[in-house]
C-alpha cells in the first residue's frame, strides 16, 4: 500500500485547519506516479500543511502497535487515514474503533478500502454499505464517496467526518437485523 494520487485528492476534502495526521500503517509515497521526488510521508503531508504526524504500524511506523487491539493511548488527530490497511486486521471492531478514537471531534477519516478481492494479503474487502452503516451508526457526515480502480482492483475512496461531540463508538448493526 502507499499514498496514490486518489488519497491526495481526498485530502483536499479535509479543510483548511486540518493539521495533525495520523497514518494506519506506515505508508510509502508513490513518488513516481505522483511525479515528485523522492519523499517521505511526513514531508508529504508537511506539503499540504499538516504540522505533526504519527503512524502506526506493527512493522515500524513511529508508533509500533498491533491494530488487532484497541489503541489506548495517543492523543486525537485532525485526519485519520486508513489507505486500506484495515483489510489486512483481522479485528475489524477494534480498528474501526481506534480510528474513531483516534479522529478528534470535528475530524477526518480518509478510508481506501478494496471492493473486491485483491492479492492474498487481505483478509477482508468491502461493500459500500459498509460504510452507510459506520457512517450512520456513528452520526459521521460522509464528505465524499468516490469508486477508481487500482493494480485492476476497484476501490472506494471516502472522507468521513465525526461530529461535533464526544460519544464512544457504535458498532453497526445490519439495517436489515436491526429493531
Amino acid at each position: 500500500m502507499g499514498i496514490t494520487t486518489e488519497q491526495i485528492k481526498l485530502l483536499k476534502f479535509t479543510g483548511p485547519d486540518a493539521r495533525s495526521i495520523c497514518e494506519l500503517g506506515a505508508q510509502t509515497v508513490l513518488h513516481k506516479e505522483l511525479g515528485i521526488e523522492p519523499t517521505a510521508a511526513c514531508e508529504l503531508y508537511a506539503q499540504h500543511g499538516f504540522t505533526e504526524y504519527e503512524s502506526i504500524d506493527i512493522n515500524g511506523g513511529t508508533f509500533e502497535f498491533d491494530l488487532n487491539r484497541p489503541l489506548p493511548w495517543l492523543d486525537p488527530f485532525d485526519v485519520v487515514t486508513n489507505y486500506g490497511t484495515t483489510a489486512c486486521i483481522f479485528n475489524q471492531g477494534a480498528v474501526f474503533e481506534t480510528i474513531h478514537n483516534l479522529c478528534q471531534s470535528g475530524g477526518y477519516m480518509i478510508h481506501t478500502l478494496p471492493l473486491e478481492h485483491w492479492g492474498d494479503e487481505l483478509f477482508y474487502f468491502y461493500d459500500r454499505r459498509f460504510i452507510e452503516h459506520l457512517a450512520d451508526t456513528n452520526h459521521y457526515a460522509i464528505i465524499t464517496e468516490q469508486e477508481f480502480t487500482r493494480a485492476g482492483t476497484r476501490r472506494v475512496g471516502c472522507v468521513l467526518q465525526r461530529p461535533m461531540n464526544d460519544d464512544t463508538f457504535r458498532f453497526p448493526i445490519h439495517s436489515t437485523y436491526a429493531a
